[in-house]
């Protein structure tokens, strides 16, 4: 569908569209590593789009193809595991596919508090209470050494 303005015209497109459009725009780059991660990082801002308009299936699908593309791009695999994560509750699939994306996460960026904590989140919605409280208690240890606050009482 396509609508105008008497100055630019618009033209709005289908998920399909755009992601077939994007995967032509990619293409011609060569494979070697830095393009690798180019395109890795467009997917992942299409993903990132996609999730915010609530499209999780096509988030999960761009997210998955910039891993892929680029299996060490640590904010993609994080990404990803948050459109797991956001469909865990619907699914014992997705909660462990969530778990095990956010662990690939931590493999990649051992420093990333948000994604300890969200993992120990789904590790008590899976009764691992263990490894929950470790989760738990790294992302505080990292909460706390990034921002300089102690919670401890003297």
């Amino acid at each position: 569908l396509a609508a105008s303005s008497s100055s630019q015209m618009h033209v709005w497109c289908t998920r399909d569209a755009l992601w077939a459009s994007l995967n032509k725009a990619m293409a011609p780059y060569p494979t070697y590593m830095g393009y690798q991660r180019l395109q890795s990082d467009a997917f992942a801002g299409y993903g990132t789009q996609l999730a915010r308009s609530g499209d999780m299936s096509g988030a999960a699908e761009a997210l998955g193809a910039a891993v892929r593309q680029y299996p060490a791009n640590d904010r993609a695999q994080f990404m990803l595991a948050g459109v797991f994560a956001s469909r865990a509750t619907e699914s014992p699939i997705e909660r462990d596919r969530a778990v095990v994306a956010y662990r690939r996460a931590l493999e990649l960026a051992p420093h990333n508090a948000r994604a300890h904590f969200n993992l120990g989140t789904l590790l008590q919605f899976q009764g691992d209470w263990t490894s929950a409280a470790e989760a738990f208690e790294q992302s505080a240890k990292l909460h706390t050494h990034r921002h300089g606050e102690s919670h401890e009482e003297a």
